[in-house]
């Protein structure tokens, strides 16, 4: 019989993860359903899956399904006001699940679980498609930015310094109203929306150059950039602020990034410092889930169960 799990998607943050579990759970045989906690109910009325993932948040028993095996991933502490006891709050109130994951040893630090349940660390990965990238020679942006428009202080400030200095940008994300006029009185500025997670390469190779913009601010600072993953993996050379993730990250993996500050002040660095392809290829979601033995765990949870 096929091994089967559910992936529950709360809908309420963009989770590229969710696609790159299901498609590579299906490449290894499992029978794989991803959807939002009601409509994976529906489907358990019906039939049974050998393991269920959700993703927290808060996450209480589901009482009608108590007796299948679940995983629950943390895949950032808690943001906005009073984030510690949103952490103590998580981890309290929560199911005791079979197994969870990690972003990475931060993020398992902050929740501070200690009640011997197992767990694996998954950092963050690509799309391999982002791949392709590299062989566009076609660029309409010098400099793009796809993700999370709010909540980021000072992405703004930045962005308008930029313009000043003349720099084309591509902004994909979600605008409010006031936000949307103030882009729409810049004509350097391209907004192109709220994309399809697969509808980002085609946006991304566009560019010369990625903006990751990291706010001094709890937990951000010490968390995998998406952002930087991504422009790994597609070629682009990285600009951004300064903080403790990128200084080391960028260290332990041999890659420069073009400091912000030096870009506004005119000191251009050079653009020659990309990641070849395979060193680039570690950081595709296929690549990143071999290597902290996601199939494997999911199937030993399973078989707790």
């Amino acid at each position: 019989m096929t091994f089967s799990v559910g992936i529950i998607d709360s809908g309420k943050a963009y989770l590229p993860e969710k696609y790159a579990y299901r498609d590579y759970l299906q490449s290894n045989g499992m029978y794989v359903e991803a959807g939002d906690q009601n409509e994976i109910l529906s489907m358990l009325r019906v039939q049974r899956f050998d393991v269920l993932i959700r993703f927290g948040g808060v996450l209480p028993p589901i009482q009608e399904y108590s007796d299948v095996a679940e995983i629950h991933e943390f895949h950032s502490a808690s943001t906005g006001s009073f984030p510690t006891i949103k952490n103590l709050i998580k981890r309290v109130k929560s199911k005791r699940p079979a197994g969870r994951i990690f972003l990475n040893a931060f993020v398992e630090r902050e929740f501070n679980f200690h009640d011997g349940v197992p767990h694996i660390l998954r950092d963050m990965g690509a799309s391999p498609r982002l791949l392709e990238c590299r062989n566009c020679k076609l660029k309409k942006y010098d400099i793009v930015y796809a993700g999370s428009l709010s909540g980021r202080p000072g992405l703004w400030g930045v962005i308008d310094k930029l313009v000043k200095k003349g720099y084309r940008i591509g902004l994909a994300g979600k605008l409010d109203h006031r936000r949307s006029r103030w882009v729409g009185d810049r004509p350097e500025i391209s907004w192109v929306g709220r994309l399809d997670h697969r509808d980002v390469p085609e946006f991304l190779k566009l560019g010369k150059m990625g903006l990751n913009f990291i706010p001094d601010k709890y937990p951000y600072p010490y968390q995998t950039s998406t952002k930087v993953i991504e422009y790994l993996v597609a070629g682009l050379p990285i600009v951004s602020n300064r903080y403790p993730w990128i200084e080391t990250h960028s260290r332990q993996h041999g890659y420069r990034y073009i400091d912000l500050v030096n870009l506004l002040n005119g000191e251009y660095c050079s653009e020659e410092d990309d990641l070849i392809v395979d060193n680039a290829a570690s950081f595709t979601w296929p690549e990143v889930l071999r290597q902290s033995n996601f199939c494997d765990f999911v199937l030993k949870v399973g078989a707790i169960s």
